[in-house]
């Protein structure tokens, strides 16, 4: 029968063949707090520079007009070139992209920060995904009527 402790805390072996249990009491602990201002600021940084508000903004003109994409690309690019992919993102794309990724990090940490001590005492990887989880729904109750509230303004 499978040693429970084992299910627990999954186990690798090393290149000298020594197997080596990961242990979640060694693992560090994340601070819910940092985790909420890290995961903002990293959220903004990949908003802004990786073209997902440029998405965001297309997939609503897209959702309120019957022109096609490289039509209302041109809009969004003709007179700003590629600064025209920012309109809007101050204030209303910023604090979307912040408040998204600090919920989502303060859900993550708070939740496998919860689960990896007794009485749950799970792995840290069967802790991550779980607390992924619990990040992704606390980000998706908060960021709902966000939404909402942006599409409304920008149509």
């Amino acid at each position: 029968s499978a040693n429970p402790a084992a299910l627990r805390s999954p186990a690798h072996t090393t290149a000298d063949g020594k197997v080596v249990a990961y242990s979640t009491a060694n693992s560090q602990k994340e601070s819910p707090l940092a985790k909420f201002f890290i995961s903002g600021g990293v959220t903004i940084f990949f908003e802004t520079f990786a073209f997902g508000h440029f998405l965001e903004i297309l997939k609503i003109a897209k959702q309120t007009s019957s022109d096609s994409y490289p039509t209302i690309i041109k809009r969004f690019t003709g007179s700003k070139g590629l600064a025209g992919t920012l309109d809007g993102f101050f204030p209303w794309g910023f604090t979307q992209c912040l408040v998204k990724g600090s919920v989502f990090g303060l859900g993550q940490a708070t939740a496998k920060s919860m689960l990896t001590p007794p009485p749950f005492g799970m792995s840290d990887s069967a802790a991550m995904v779980l607390s992924g989880g619990v990040g992704g729904w606390v980000q998706g109750i908060i960021m709902s009527p966000l939404l909402l509230l942006k599409t409304r303004v920008m149509t």
